[in-house]
């Protein structure tokens, strides 16, 4: 018997997989329009995260982009400005 995520949660989850992921293939980019797609799929992985109790990982997911991609200042600095 395998246990399932409560059906309240299993949207939320779903949403957070694909931003994450459309926001980390922006970041992947080399030009200013993805910088700013992807900080916008950032705000609603951050509004969802915290709608949904999961704060922390928001924070962590950021630190995780930064480390990744600290080499593309320009996304960096789009971090920085928006508090993160």
């Amino acid at each position: 018997m395998h246990s399932q995520k409560p059906a309240s949660r299993i949207i939320p989850d779903d949403a957070l997989a694909v931003y994450e992921a459309q926001a980390e293939s922006l970041v992947k980019e080399t030009h200013a329009r993805a910088y700013d797609a992807a900080v916008e799929q950032l705000e609603k992985i951050r509004a969802l995260r915290h709608r949904t109790g999961q704060a922390a990982a928001f924070g962590q997911l950021v630190q995780t982009l930064r480390a990744d991609y600290r080499r593309k200042r320009s996304f960096i600095q789009r971090l920085d400005s928006k508090g993160w």
